[in-house]
């Protein structure tokens, strides 16, 4: 994961325009970023693990099982 797609995933988790800080928000906007945040840096790592095994070579079935049960943990 590339410093750009952490800046990406911040700005989505709650439109943040700013590349140097974040906003001064009370506590529960910033709990509510920081879950948001952190459910799409898992998601991505999540794809990124799924990734390597949809790419492993001559995509044996119990590579593709794994894939498949690793984007499921995110439907959990």
């Amino acid at each position: 994961m590339t410093q750009e797609d952490i800046i990406r995933m911040a700005r989505q988790a709650d439109n943040i325009n700013c590349d140097c800080c974040l906003p001064d928000p009370g506590e529960e906007f910033m709990e509510d970023f920081l879950v948001a945040f952190a459910n799409l840096v898992a998601a991505a790592e999540r794809e990124a693990c799924a990734q390597v095994c949809d790419d492993w070579p001559n995509g044996m079935d119990d590579v593709c099982e794994i894939a498949r049960a690793i984007r499921a943990k995110g439907q959990a």
